[in-house]
């Protein structure tokens, strides 16, 4: 006799191919680390001024936040592909733009620029 039943979404597995795409976010002016900056990699195709003024987390593809050495490695998995790419951090100026991970994903370390 059955009490209960429990249904559960398994997660897809990421196409193969597909990567974490670590970096690490720095101070421009001072090359000192930024903490806790969000990175948010956008579906291809998204555009980013839009995005910015509407943020729709359904067009999010993978993201992740700094660590306190300024670094991060971004969840879920994505397959190569060039993505539209929008980074905060409170006390900087945001930026966006687009990153071509056609041939792997480790990026340089990217440089915000201080509203002070």
């Amino acid at each position: 006799r059955q009490v209960a039943s429990v249904r559960t979404a398994v997660e897809e597995d990421a196409p193969a191919g597909s990567f974490n795409v670590p970096g690490r976010i720095i101070d421009s002016d001072t090359g000192q680390p930024v903490e806790f900056a969000f990175i948010t990699i956008l579906k291809p195709g998204t555009d980013v001024g839009t995005w910015f003024n509407n943020r729709d987390e359904t067009q999010i593809a993978s993201s992740a936040i700094s660590e306190a050495d300024g670094s991060y490695s971004t969840e879920p998995p994505i397959p190569p592909a060039i993505y539209p790419f929008v980074i905060d951090a409170f006390g900087y100026q945001s930026i966006g733009g687009n990153f071509n991970l056609t041939e792997g994903g480790f990026l340089p370390d990217i440089g915000l620029t201080s509203l002070e």
